[in-house]
């Protein structure tokens, strides 16, 4: 069951098994432990008002999207190109990729091309959370938003 630490109460997020959503330090954390059909429509509903929240606000959008263990499907990749702006990711966002899978790995770095139309908008694939949480510390410090 996903975990919505922002506002449990906010009746625009969903739940569902295989996505974890939790919030720490200002940063969005995405784990997501299965891409089937439900779980990759909640999962595109949270990217999608993450997005227009931070378009709204101006502010600095830091996400982590832990993808270990899945293989893409067909299914989450045809919706993420079906309609690419409502995924696109807003000016002064940062997400950080974890994934140790080498076909994953291809698939989110083909979509990256068409997601980050922003100057100020980097996805960062790394190895570990580690890795991940320094990146993300560092862009914040950078963009200062």
């Amino acid at each position: 069951m996903a975990n919505h630490n922002d506002d449990p109460q906010d009746p625009q997020l969903k739940t569902t098994e295989g996505l974890i959503v939790s919030t720490v330090n200002d940063i969005h954390i995405l784990n997501i432990t299965n891409l089937r059909r439900e779980t990759v429509d909640v999962l595109l509903d949270i990217i999608a008002l993450q997005n227009k929240t931070a378009r709204e606000t101006h502010s600095h959008l830091r996400r982590l999207f832990i993808l270990k263990g899945i293989f893409p499907t067909p299914y989450f990749t045809t919706r993420v190109l079906r309609d690419p702006q409502k995924y696109q990711a807003p000016p002064h966002s940062s997400n950080a990729v974890v994934t140790n899978d080498g076909l994953m790995w291809r698939v989110v770095r083909g979509l990256i091309g068409k997601l980050d139309t922003s100057a100020d908008s980097t996805t960062h694939m790394v190895g570990n959370e580690a890795e991940a949480y320094a990146w993300l510390d560092a862009r914040h410090k950078t963009l200062g938003t």
